[in-house]
């Protein structure tokens, strides 16, 4: 195994086993763990691995494989519709690009692309129909009180 694949290996399991909230202390760790690594080097590795800084914390994004297993539904405060072809769902803060990855996992038919930003995710839907039932879908995995405008 490449030394790359076995410090970002590394790295997953430090997040997944630990709460970092700075990258200097992330380097610390990986330095005990004997890797030679510096802040733009797991900079580097975070923007690879997809990793998110939610709530202060460093998490990989493949700790989320659904929406409804992993919790990132539970991120959503808001799913309005934008006309006939467009989703706006409203997420806590820094979740958008967790919450997108998760619904896209869930790979509902009628979803022809999300986007995400900071707490925003547009979803492109290919019908009306599909619009409401994707919306529909969402509802029942938000948060309790989450907004659903008609």
């Amino acid at each position: 195994m490449e030394e790359k694949q076995k410090r970002q290996e590394a790295l997953v399991n430090l997040l997944e086993q630990n709460n970092f909230f700075s990258q200097a202390d992330i380097v610390e760790a990986m330095q005990r763990q004997g890797f030679a690594v510096t802040q733009p080097s797991i900079s580097r590795d975070f923007k690879e691995l997809g990793v998110v800084k939610l709530s202060g914390k460093y998490i990989p994004a493949g700790s989320f494989t659904s929406a409804e297993s992993s919790g990132a539904a539970i991120m959503i405060h808001s799913v309005a519709p934008a006309g006939p072809h467009m989703l706006v769902v409203r997420t806590k803060v820094g979740a958008a690009a967790v919450v997108a990855a998760a619904i896209d996992d869930m790979d509902l038919d009628g979803i022809v692309g999300t986007v995400a930003g900071d707490d925003t995710i547009f979803i492109a839907t290919g019908s009306k129909s599909a619009q409401a039932q994707i919306a529909n879908h969402l509802k029942h995995a938000a948060l309790p009180g989450a907004e659903f405008p008609s």
